[in-house]
């Protein structure tokens, strides 16, 4: 499977969640960032991490994601019909996946938001 990792260039000042929240919000209008789905997310990662018996360090430190994480979707007038999906979460990378493994689509749409965070991005072999 191909993914796009979109991350902060080395000079670059950390965004918060909530900037980046904004700045894909102007660069898609369509966009859908989903702030409840995002904390189901984290709730039943930290499940499994109480299941596997995680040290306390460890769930509070995920603790910290409830309300600072977002499930995010979107698509690109150019390409009719793929969707993109992924999480903001205060790391500030964001790892972009598409079901329909579109090179060129995740490719356009990646560029397209480290262009409105003014990161860098990269295509992987996942």
């Amino acid at each position: 499977m191909i993914v796009a990792r979109v991350y902060p260039k080395l000079d670059a000042d950390h965004l918060d969640v909530r900037e980046i929240a904004r700045r894909l919000r102007g660069a898609f209008p369509s966009i859908e960032i989903d702030w409840e789905a995002g904390n189901d997310w984290v709730a039943t990662k930290r499940k499994e991490l109480v299941a596997m018996g995680a040290p306390d360090v460890i769930l509070l430190s995920h603790d910290s994601l409830r309300n600072n994480t977002a499930v995010v979707k979107l698509e690109l007038a150019d390409f009719p019909g793929p969707e993109a999906r992924f999480f903001i979460c205060p790391d500030s990378r964001i790892e972009v996946k598409t079901a329909e493994g579109n090179k060129t689509f995740l490719q356009a749409v990646s560029q397209k938001i480290a262009a409105g965070l003014d990161y860098n991005y990269r295509l992987v072999e996942d």
